[in-house]
């Protein structure tokens, strides 16, 4: 067959196609010699082919070669520089290809929008000596109206990127950072498709920025190779009335193919009538998420299917990927998992934990944790001699812990959560005698900040229960101050923190038996007050009149001129203090507020 017949043969493929759409004609000749371009399209915003309808026309180059395989969904087709550079400058065409069985009867069309962005792309990402640039070229599909969209499409970006061909664009890093860029478009044309999802992931797209103060989108210097759509949906997820999952991810992509992830672990991939095709599970990082993946999948197993929302899926995992799924195995992995999220639940730890960096001490804590919080067991097998409180690593999350011992052996603990276990605790202070004070009064500000099951809640009861003279409410006042300077210090709960600290302080200033002068309990007070808000105008006035005390003295005044905000006369008497007394103060969290 000479090339004259596959050429005739390859318009004529072409011309029939668009003359079937209702919103397309053609005028494409044949056996044209003219340089680089066959025709045109015209496009009609109606079905009457009226001129006065014609919204644009779009210019097309056709090609043509005989092929035995014309199953193929995808080609490739070299195009010189020379017809790129044409291209470019008539502003854009439709690439056709059509391959011809050997006996002529035979023909599938493939096509590409050359774009002036797509042009520019592919002459940037051409060497210096090379003349020709392979491009890849995609099925058309048989329905006239998707026809008649690609041919909208195309037409529709050669048109809004015209007057941006020779310009220089910029990226989408670029538009970051501009103070006039308030967005990302991507205009589409959805006839022929069921949706405007379906036509986003089906089609060629362009990137388009909207600037501020411009009429019209501007190209970004980007093609995306690949389009879907991700969406949460909130439906839930059943197996045998028992709710694992709030919610699963849709991703739908090319072809209307829906992939459907269930938590992290399990991928089910759905042909365009929601048929399952395959099925995946890869076992999450995370020790939560792969917890109530894992039990979810043992469940599906056994019961054969699972329910999202109204809709029944049946699973075969005989086979494929699941073929070696040991389901005794896993099925011990889950129960371990699930208790120790379990313990870690008790233990008020919600963050996640890699079970890749899981060391065999990290696997050791969490069965003392599972034995001690989940079995209400004591923990045997342990060392000798452990301190009483001691803190536990898991992963770098740091866990305080009374090992109490038990009368059972020497390595027999009974271990409890510092924070939930009220422990009495008696002890001398500065050389008093022996007093009941708050478990508390050993937490440093760096506890707080690196203890992971910290409960800020507890911590006012605990003072509470305290019984004593002065040493007693010293303590307490030493806690307050210790909360402060581990919020100062960006401890992870704040605002918990905070708002413990100001409990103290207002138990304490409103304690008829708190020996400690209130001159500094209200200090204390609203130094935590001043980190919350502003003072109101009565407050002031009360921190004014303490500052204006003749009796005061100099730590005091300076602390009521910061909680005041006046630093010039909080510096000023600060330097009438001696060095024992600068270091001292400066050791406190009223301080810190000379730098804010």
């Amino acid at each position: 067959m000479d090339s004259h017949t596959i050429e005739t043969l390859a318009i004529t493929a072409v011309k029939e196609s668009i003359e079937l759409s209702k919103y397309l004609s053609q005028f494409i000749a044949e056996n044209d010699r003219g340089p680089s371009l066959d025709g045109y399209i015209n496009i009609y915003n109606g079905k009457s082919k009226y001129k006065r309808d014609i919204i644009g026309r779009i210019n097309v180059q056709i090609k043509g070669k005989i092929s035995k395989d014309i199953t193929r969904e995808k080609i490739s087709y070299p195009v010189s520089i020379d017809d790129l550079n044409t291209y470019l400058m008539v502003g854009g065409v439709l690439f056709f290809f059509v391959l011809i069985s050997p006996d002529g009867l035979r023909k599938k069309l493939y096509y590409l929008d050359l774009t002036p962005i797509r042009i520019r792309d592919l002459i940037r990402r051409m060497s210096g000596n090379q003349k020709t640039k392979s491009i890849e070229l995609k099925s058309l599909p048989k329905n006239s109206d998707r026809i008649a969209s690609i041919v909208q499409n195309c037409f529709k970006h050669c048109h809004l990127q015209a007057s941006f061909s020779s310009s220089l664009l910029p990226t989408f890093d670029m538009l970051k950072h501009a103070e006039n860029f308030e967005g990302i478009c991507i205009p589409v044309n959805v006839r022929g498709f069921s949706d405007p999802e379906s036509a986003l992931v089906n089609s060629n797209n362009y990137l388009y920025a909207i600037i501020k103060g411009s009429p019209i989108p501007h190209p970004i210097d980007e093609l995306p190779e690949k389009f879907f759509i991700s969406e949460e949906i909130h439906v839930p997820v059943y197996v045998a009335d028992i709710q694992f999952y709030k919610f699963y991810f849709r991703l739908l992509e090319k072809d209307n193919k829906e992939t459907i992830k269930i938590g992290d672990s399990f991928i089910m991939h759905l042909d365009h009538v929601g048929n399952i095709i395959k099925c995946a599970f890869n076992t999450s990082d995370k020790l939560r998420a792969a917890a109530t993946d894992l039990s979810f999948i043992l469940a599906v197993i056994k019961e054969g299917q699972f329910t999202i929302g109204n809709t029944v899926y049946q699973v075969d995992f005989s086979n494929g990927e699941f073929k070696d799924f040991n389901v005794n195995d896993k099925t011990e992995t889950a129960s371990f998992m699930c208790r120790a999220v379990a313990a870690l639940d008790i233990l008020g730890f919600t963050d996640d934990i890699s079970l890749s960096q899981m060391t065999d001490a990290d696997i050791f804590n969490l069965n003392i944790l599972i034995t001690a919080f989940v079995d209400n067991k004591q923990v045997s097998g342990l060392r000798k001699s452990l301190p009483i409180l001691t803190k536990m690593s898991i992963q770098g999350h740091i866990f305080l812990l009374f090992f109490l011992p038990s009368s059972e052996s020497a390595t027999t603990y009974y271990v409890k959560d510092f924070f939930r276990c009220d422990v009495p605790i008696r002890s001398k202070i500065e050389g008093s005698k022996s007093v009941q004070i708050s478990q508390y009064h050993f937490i440093t500000p760096e506890d707080y900040i690196e203890v992971v099951n910290v409960r800020y809640d507890r911590i006012l009861d605990s003072c509470k229960s305290c019984h004593g003279g002065a040493e007693v409410y010293s303590s307490i006042n030493m806690i307050l101050l210790n909360l402060l300077k581990a919020y100062d210090s960006g401890v992870k709960n704040s605002s918990e923190a905070l708002n413990s600290a100001r409990q103290i302080a207002e138990w304490l200033l409103n304690c008829s038996e708190c020996s400690i002068p209130r001159e500094y309990l209200t200090l204390n007070y609203y130094q935590v007050i001043r980190r919350i808000r502003a003072l109101n105008a009565m407050e002031a006035h009360e921190v004014y009149t303490i500052s204006e005390s003749s009796s005061a003295s100099e730590d005091i005044i300076v602390g009521a001129n910061l909680i005041l905000g006046n630093k010039t006369a909080a510096k000023i008497h600060f330097e009438r203090m001696s060095k024992a007394q600068q270091e001292e103060f400066s050791d406190t969290p009223i301080y810190t507020l000379f730098t804010q």
